[in-house]
């Protein structure tokens, strides 16, 4: 429970305790939602996760102070400043990240 009051996770998963309760009682496969994967991002400093058929990978390049966040799979690589600015703008062919998180499959972390 520590580490889901203190970064949202349930380590070693990305579902925070919580959450998988819900979907537990739902009938529904454990999942991460994309704040938990972000948070997973900020925790693990790398995650990976499908889409279409496709490997994506995200990571933390930098230091903590200076952290880049690099979105990137073989056929392209965007870099953004902070959370807030991933969080808005990450995008896979135009379409963003968080708009298509229900088509993703199997959030991770590397």
């Amino acid at each position: 429970m520590k580490l889901e009051s203190q970064w949202g996770i349930s380590y070693p998963m990305l579902v925070s305790l919580s959450h998988a309760k819900e979907q537990y009682k739902a009938g529904m496969p454990f999942k991460a939602d994309f704040d938990e994967f972000v948070r997973g991002l900020l925790f693990y400093s790398e995650m990976l996760f499908d889409y279409h058929g496709e490997t994506y990978e995200v990571f933390l390049k930098g230091n903590e102070k200076t952290d880049i966040i690099v979105f990137c799979c073989a056929e392209f690589q965007q870099e953004y400043n902070s959370e807030k600015e991933f969080r808005e703008h990450a995008n896979i062919y135009g379409k963003l990240l968080k708009d298509i998180w229900d088509d993703v499959h199997d959030p991770r972390y590397m």
